[in-house]
């Protein structure tokens, strides 16, 4: 199998596995000969996933932050699901929504802990 070719089955098979795994065995199985160190490089930039930080924001007035809670939490975890489902994207999903200055700054150093690359608001 050439070069071309090789990157080819390579993209394609994580392609198919970005909801599942890889299994050692069925990456090795596309390779004639040891993986060239591009190669390996190569791999390894499909296996990296971006880590997003997620944050739902809701009203400060707390019978509304109460009232809307269950609603905001889905909807976070609608689209957590959803951003999870292109292969591309780790989500740190918020433990709360967003109602105070004090809640704000306890969410975004647990972001900030857990590595996140960019955070949604």
């Amino acid at each position: 199998m050439g070069v071309k070719e090789l990157t080819n089955a390579i993209e394609e098979l994580f392609a198919e596995s970005s909801k599942a795994y890889i299994t050692f065995e069925k990456l090795i199985r596309l390779f004639d000969k040891t993986p060239s160190a591009a190669q390996i490089t190569k791999i390894m930039g499909f296996m990296e996933k971006y880590k997003v930080g997620l944050l739902t924001m809701s009203d400060g007035r707390p019978y509304l932050h109460q009232t809307q809670y269950e609603m905001n939490m889905q909807y976070q975890a609608a689209i957590k699901e959803t951003l999870e489902a292109t292969g591309v994207v780790e989500v740190v999903a918020g433990t709360a929504p967003v109602n105070s200055n004090a809640a704000a700054k306890e969410e975004a150093l647990r972001l900030k802990e857990a590595g996140v690359e960019l955070t949604i608001f």
